[in-house]
């Protein structure tokens, strides 16, 4: 929905006004500073200056009003101010403030009218002094316009606040237009970036001059977003010469719609998502909000069933949790500052928000949600008081030591929120059995299985033999696990990131995760019983898990890889793949019930022509 917005033209009193026709004439503007609030500026056809005469106090703008002062202490002659201009002046009408009353003087001339607020004459400079009959009077004016001997008149010379506020377009907030130095006889209308000098183009607001009123004419879209946007805009004329005059420049800010979001209680975390971070599940809750020097204040929000309805100017701040695979933690960004959350000190309970990441680590956390619900948010820099939790008395969100008492806190994910995150990960060409290309993989995250890739999980039953279970192709890996991963095409394949996640064979499974990569000793101390081994090309030629080091030692790994650990008394040299019957003494127990499945896993209600498995075996169809 649109809704056409009539904005005034209004002017300072500081600039100087084009006496008659359509056009600008030797445009001046004057500055306004405490010592002399309007100074000289120029003469053709009309400036205002005002001057501080004997009175006691500076001539001043305030509030839309030029305020000026009657002498007093003494002093014999008050503020002044004075037009002048190349035409003939015969007339100057005044509007005052509302507070103005017969106190407050007027201006001592015999050509002033007090009771129309008006001066007549016939001079091209006019200066009028403030008088009264009380010590230090003062007026208020608000507006002028001037009359001159040609007929010819000003437009109104405004003192009115420069922000006006309207409602547009239902509930999208305020519109505010910043006017500065310019008239209202105006010729046309130029967009520009905040620099002023780019020009730009914006979708949501337009602007043309009413041809009969000299007016501004806005069109302004309704705002939606959960965001302000800015505008930025120039009014132009030509001058006698047909010069293009420009006026300052015009800035329209949007206010953000006022939208209501949903939150519901999370269960995982999935990168690449929206949360907010609370204290309580249910009832009256307390919502992380804005920054507040070195922790967060809390907003009152209620909570029923686990869902949480929050406005997006309730002050509740929006939290984007996304994945760091480098160090295989999270981090959270305050999506309203643009700034990363970290903690900020080892010695005292705060929370702070930084642009990049340090490099202690203090802005990366793990993130681990109990059954029921409670949400362990721990940064994992050097400093010890990184937990963050809730301090019901000093009402606020910070960093706190483990052993602190301070509440619980919960994460709520954004309704309706479908963001992800993804990752790449790398098949070799060279690691194949001649119809697939294999390699293996592991994650701080869970991730999903995309199409066309096979996930599989590795044990060892009592005989020696590998068992293979594999993943569904959409399904969902949990996070640290250690798999196997074959396609039919070598290359980049992109996984998408999520939460949650069952692993297929549990402890069962015997390929190791390599997080953030594995040192010989880890991995030993981690199996201390076992033979270690890696997925290879046995002498160059026979795909499989071999020996990494020499008699099955430990040996070191890079990151998001897996490693096959298998029990001393089971292990041996390798385990080789066959082309014709895939890895030796294998069981592939997941493939039952007279089901069919494609080499790549995906299970087959009707087949026709080619090769399946069927209860672990290779079955053709011609």
């Amino acid at each position: 929905m649109k809704q056409k917005l009539l904005l005034k033209t209004m002017l300072l009193l500081c600039a100087l006004i084009a006496g008659s026709g359509s056009m600008w004439a030797n445009i001046v503007y004057v500055d306004v500073t405490p010592s002399n609030a309007l100074n000289d500026g120029g003469v053709d056809p009309i400036t205002i200056s005002c001057e501080k005469g004997d009175g006691t106090s500076n001539p001043a703008i305030s509030s839309g009003q030029l305020r000026l002062y009657q002498a007093a202490n003494g002093k014999t002659t008050g503020n002044t101010i004075t037009f002048s201009s190349a035409k003939t002046i015969t007339s100057i009408v005044f509007t005052f403030a509302d507070n103005m009353t017969a106190d407050n003087g007027s201006f001592s001339t015999g050509t002033y009218n007090s009771s129309t607020s008006t001066w007549t004459g016939s001079t091209t400079s006019v200066t009028l002094t403030v008088t009264g009959t009380t010590g230090k009077t003062r007026i208020y004016i608000t507006a002028m316009k001037v009359y001159y001997e040609d007929g010819t008149t000003s437009p109104v010379i405004s003192l009115e606040s420069s922000t006006v506020d309207v409602d547009a377009a239902e509930h999208d907030g305020s519109i505010e237009v910043t006017y500065s130095n310019f008239t209202d006889i105006i010729a046309d209308v130029a967009f520009y970036e905040s620099d002023g000098t780019t020009s730009a183009t914006y979708n949501w607001v337009s602007a043309e001059i009413n041809s009969t009123t000299n007016d501004l004419d806005y069109i302004i879209e309704e705002n939606t977003s959960d965001a302000a946007r800015t505008a930025y805009l120039k009014v132009y004329a030509l001058d006698d010469e047909s010069n293009e005059v420009y006026s300052d420049l015009i800035t329209i800010t949007q206010a953000k719609a006022i939208v209501n979001y949903t939150y519901t209680l999370a269960t995982a975390v999935i990168p690449g998502r929206h949360y907010i971070i609370t204290s309580g599940t249910n009832g009256a809750v307390k919502a992380l909000g804005a920054q507040n020097g070195n922790y967060r204040d809390q907003v009152a929000v209620t909570a029923a069933d686990g869902s949480i309805t929050v406005s997006s100017d309730d002050g509740v701040s929006e939290i984007l949790i996304q994945a760091n695979e480098e160090k295989g933690y999270y981090t959270l960004f305050d999506v309203e500052n643009s700034k990363y959350l970290y903690a900020s000190s080892n010695s005292s309970n705060n929370l702070g928000i930084e642009e990049t990441l340090d490099s202690k680590d203090n802005g990366i956390w793990s993130i681990e949600i109990a059954s029921s619900g409670v949400a362990t948010i721990k940064a994992k820099g050097s400093n010890s008081r990184n937990w963050i939790r809730y301090n019901s008395s000093s009402t606020r969100f910070s960093c706190y030591g483990e052993s602190n008492t301070q509440a619980d806190v919960y994460l709520f994910e954004k309704a309706g929120d479908a963001g992800s995150q993804t990752v790449s990960v790398s098949i070799a060409s060279a690691c194949t059995d001649g119809s697939k290309f294999y390699g293996t993989y592991s994650s701080p995250f869970g991730f999903v299985i995309p199409d066309g890739l096979t996930v599989e999980e590795i044990g060892i039953d009592n005989e020696g033999r590998l068992n293979v279970q594999a993943y569904a192709a959409g399904a969902k890996v949990p996070a640290n696990t250690g798999v196997m991963i074959s396609s039919l095409t070598a290359g980049i394949k992109t996984l998408t990131l999520a939460g949650g996640g069952t692993s297929k064979m549990g402890e069962s499974n015997r390929l190791r995760s390599t997080g953030t990569g594995i040192e010989a000793s880890t991995m030993e101390d981690a199996d201390s019983d076992c033979k270690f081994y890696r997925l290879t090309m046995h002498n160059g030629s026979t795909i499989g898990f071999w020996w990494g080091a020499a008699e099955g030692a430990a040996f070191g790994l890079a990151a998001n890889k897996a490693y096959l650990a298998v029990p001393n008394s089971l292990a041996r040299e390798g385990f080789g793949f066959d082309e014709t019957t895939g890895i030796e003494n294998v069981n592939r127990e997941t493939i039952t019930n007279n089901r069919y499945y494609t080499l790549d896993g995906r299970e087959v209600e009707n087949p026709t022509k080619g090769i399946f498995i069927v209860n672990g075996k290779k079955v053709v169809i011609r």
